[in-house]
């Protein structure tokens, strides 16, 4: 599998298992190769909706700024299995300095 193939395969996984949330703009953040397990990592950004309860304890005119901008970056890292190209998961991806 080449690495544009593991990145389209990790960003389909992403649209398909986050639908619900209503997700937008992914973008690539990262792409490594794991030897040992012949894994992709893939590691994608997107914006999801802040949950309703968060909007709603948010108040005042701080919150309603906060409110404004209704999405919050989110970093996760797919790894799809090189020979058989299939799905094996997905994990959060902690970045500093970023909520998610």
């Amino acid at each position: 599998m080449t690495p544009k193939q593991a990145i389209a395969l990790a960003k389909a996984s992403v649209l398909d298992i986050f639908a619900e949330e209503e997700i937008e703009d992914i973008t690539l953040e990262e792409v490594r190769f794991d030897d040992e397990r012949n894994h992709w990592l893939i590691t994608v950004g997107f914006y999801r909706p802040i949950s309703k309860a968060v909007a709603r304890a948010r108040s005042g005119l701080v919150g309603a700024i906060v409110n404004a901008a209704s999405t919050r970056k989110t970093f996760k890292t797919v790894r799809i299995d090189d020979k058989s190209e299939a799905f094996k998961g997905i994990e959060h991806r902690a970045v500093e300095g970023v909520d998610g």
